[in-house]
């Protein structure tokens, strides 16, 4: 501590009406605590709930902000020191934890809950409880983080609670994080009037129930689809005039349609399925992973409407290295690119299917200034299992051969 003393510079005071503590290299004598509290918060909030609650013994400040601070988050990984193999045999620790934090909470508002744990039938109880004191709290941001490590060996997963939820506390909602829950809104389901961020992954619902919610979330900014099997169109009529980013992955779809007239950004990984957005004039930035072979022979239309300077396209599988597999030109249908400016092809392989859809594209965007076609870089990631190298270079002079006699002039 002496050695340590002997470091620190000697104050000075140069200004009463101030009177900020100044060390001789000029920088003010700034304690942690003196930060505003929503940075505090930020800080405290990254750390497992125990250490949170230690860090009350500094100062009375921080035992103040340990009783206010309004994001809880709960990882049971985190807090239970395990590997996530081992978690079902910490279950009871976790449910004990979390429950006398929240019970340190009662009354106050909280921001922000999060609870990530693989799912039992022994949750179900206390993640109702857990529910409702988010109720109670008036709650902003919800994550329900409840997919198991094998989550495909189950069939039951977490009902949401709708009826815990009352008009006017459902107005609170913001930002919802939803993974191995199943949704089954009533009837009467009027929807998050204030909602604007939503994740949802490995969900289980109707094609009906999914499309009912997504209706009924006005304001919504923001929505990521993460592997949830409706086995039938997503079709959402129901105009979304906020919804800015659309991100749908790894979701047994037949069509994908959406009335998003201020869609900005769209995001695509999956089978080669018919997509909607003709409403969506503001489109600026779309991607596109197909990721099948199987996608490539369906033969179905996959219609855009882009208008402004960027989009990639992705095809991943090594089988389709100069394959005889995937749809016809007239497969494609009738369909202008008038405003597609950029446009960039990765994992091209050669297959008729990719040769068709880039002749469709450059044939039908009159518009287009940059076309770029990556039959290299990308594709070397994935798994190549014959001697030597892919057909990297009778790939490329495909691409080239196609796109010289084919794109705009201006292209």
């Amino acid at each position: 501590m002496t050695n340590m003393n002997n470091l620190v510079t000697q104050e000075i005071r140069t200004d009463n009406a101030c009177g900020e503590a100044i060390c001789e290299i000029g920088r003010p004598n700034v304690r942690l605590e003196d930060l505003p509290l929503d940075v505090l918060y930020k800080i405290v909030s990254k750390l497992p709930p125990k250490e949170f609650a230690r860090t009350s013994v500094l100062s009375s400040s921080w035992r103040c902000m340990w009783s206010e601070c309004p994001r809880l988050t709960f990882d049971a990984v985190v807090m239970c020191k395990c590997k996530r193999v081992d978690l079902h045999q910490h279950t009871e620790r976790f449910i004990h934890e979390v429950n006398a934090v929240l019970h340190k909470y009662h009354g106050r508002v909280v921001e922000t809950l999060e609870i990530r744990i693989d799912y039992v039938d022994s949750l179900v109880h206390h993640l109702n409880n857990w529910i409702d004191f988010a109720v109670s709290s008036r709650t902003k941001n919800i994550t329900l983080d409840l997919k198991p490590k094998r989550f495909w060996e189950f069939n039951d997963p977490y009902v949401f609670p709708f009826k815990l939820f009352e008009n006017g506390i459902i107005s609170c909602l913001q930002h919802i994080q939803l993974s191995f829950v199943s949704l089954k809104p009533p009837s009467q389901f009027s929807g998050f009037p204030n909602l604007r961020k939503l994740h949802i992954q490995v969900l289980y619902a109707s094609k009906k129930d999914l499309e009912h919610v997504l209706s009924h979330c006005c304001k919504l900014e923001w929505l990521h689809i993460d592997r949830c099997d409706l086995n039938a169109e997503l079709t959402v009529d129901t105009p979304l005039s906020h919804l800015l980013y659309l991100y749908v992955e790894h979701c047994k779809l037949t069509k994908i349609k959406f009335h998003a007239v201020n869609l900005a950004a769209f995001k695509y990984e999956g089978d080669f399925i018919p997509v909607d957005l003709s409403h969506s004039s503001k489109l600026q930035n779309a991607y596109i992973k197909l990721t099948s072979r199987e996608a490539m022979v369906l033969g179905q239309p996959f219609e855009v409407f882009l208008s402004e300077a960027f989009t990639i396209v992705h095809f991943t599988g090594y089988s389709l290295w100069l394959a005889d597999v995937g749809p016809h030109r007239q497969d494609f249908g009738q369909c202008k690119y008038n405003y597609l400016k950029s446009m960039c092809i990765t994992g091209f392989k050669g297959a008729r299917g990719q040769v068709e859809f880039l002749l469709h594209v450059v044939e039908n965007a009159p518009a287009l200034e940059v076309l770029s076609v990556d039959t290299n870089e990308r594709a070397r990631n994935e798994f190549w299992p014959h001697r030597g190298s892919p057909p990297f270079e009778k790939a490329k002079q495909i691409a080239i051969t196609l796109s010289e006699s084919k794109t705009p002039a201006k292209c």
